[in-house]
């Protein structure tokens, strides 16, 4: 019953993602965010919410990844902005820039060819993975506790496949290196 460790958790969740957000851009932000609440409405625990942490964790979030954006404009100016957010940020999701698969299929598709690289040979314990999920939740006798545990993660690596699969899918600018998130 302590809360003082599920805080500290929910606010160490806030700087992993602004240090992931100065990296990347928004998805760094984004992603977590939306596969927190993917798990949170499958699981049906949105009452959660409540105990995220929420402003505290957006102060933290703030103060780590401002300072940051404010030393970059002051340094470099207006060319910073139209550099980051429009042309690296903005054109790479919504065009194709900087696309070295000029011939390759870059629909969702191409991120199932990449992950099948990407996960070899452990993409061969998949099967025996999903036979193995199955019949645990037939076995009679599992602590709930821990049944509830596996369920939970399990629901929130699911949410954040999905996500991460669609959000680097629906990008038009493709690298094969931006599903890693997903792996």
């Amino acid at each position: 019953g302590e809360r003082r460790a599920r805080r500290l958790l929910f606010l160490a969740a806030f700087v992993a993602a602004a240090i992931a957000t100065m990296g990347k851009g928004p998805a760094g932000l984004v992603l977590p965010v939306l596969a927190v609440v993917g798990y949170l409405i499958q699981t049906g625990r949105v009452r959660l919410l409540l105990d995220l942490e929420i402003a505290a964790g957006l102060a933290a979030f703030t103060a780590l990844v401002m300072p940051w954006f404010v030393a970059m404009f002051v340094r470099h100016g207006p060319a910073f902005v139209d550099r980051l957010i429009f042309h690296d940020m903005v054109k790479r999701a919504f065009d194709h820039v900087h696309d070295t698969n000029k011939r390759d299929d870059t629909s969702f598709r191409y991120y199932v060819w990449q992950l099948g690289y990407a996960t070899f040979p452990w993409v061969a314990l998949v099967p025996p993975a999903l036979v193995m999920w199955l019949r645990t939740g037939r076995e009679q006798g599992d602590e709930l506790d821990e049944r509830a545990m596996q369920q939970g993660t399990i629901a929130l690596l699911t949410a954040w496949f999905v996500l991460a699969f669609a959000l680097f899918s629906y990008m038009q600018t493709k690298f094969h290196h931006y599903i890693f998130p997903g792996v």
